[in-house]
């Protein structure tokens, strides 16, 4: 994905206000972001906003570097170069700020099928930054709440149900919600 494949060509200097939200808050911000796997580029430069509540679909061919942008976004990899902020979040200076305002259903590959249902959430709260003795107490009620208590030591349970199903885990109602990881 190049810049010119981005949402909005151009450049917007993360401190502008979003010129579609009345108060002019961003959501998400991406700042000249770029990620290689070597010398293969999968991101040049990408710039681009999101005003809070709206609908902002992402879409490219395979290969063209969507999931590799969500996984920085979420903090899977690392940022190579530019800057993403959440809400004013930068989530390479402020990672825990940033990521409780995220709320993301990952797919079913992205959960490890050998650990329980517990275990997965409890992997997926520390990638939000949520220490484990509160990651447990949140995973607990969230399974209750959902009818999965019982299954909470499962292994190979449907991960897309589980995963779907939890997604309040990290936060009540995210202003921002990401699906597809």
């Amino acid at each position: 994905m190049t810049a010119t494949h981005a949402p909005t060509a151009g450049r917007i200097p993360l401190d502008t206000p979003h010129r579609n939200h009345p108060t002019g808050m961003v959501a998400l911000s991406i700042g000249s972001v770029s990620h290689s796997y070597g010398a293969r580029r999968a991101l040049v430069d990408i710039d681009f906003t999101v005003a809070p509540a709206s609908f902002t679909a992402l879409l490219g061919l395979n290969g063209a570097g969507k999931s590799t942008l969500f996984s920085l976004v979420t903090r899977l990899f690392g940022i190579q170069s530019g800057r993403i902020s959440i809400f004013g979040h930068d989530i390479s200076l402020a990672p825990s700020e940033a990521l409780r305002l995220l709320g993301v259903v990952f797919q079913p590959r992205t959960l490890d099928l050998d650990l329980s249902v517990t275990q997965n959430l409890l992997y997926h709260a520390a990638l939000h930054g949520i220490a484990r003795g509160e990651a447990r107490v949140r995973s607990d009620e969230v399974l209750s709440r959902i009818g999965l208590a019982d299954r909470a030591g499962a292994r190979r349970y449907s991960a897309r149900r589980c995963s779907s199903r939890s997604s309040g885990l990290f936060t009540p109602r995210p202003p921002l919600f990401s699906t597809c990881v």
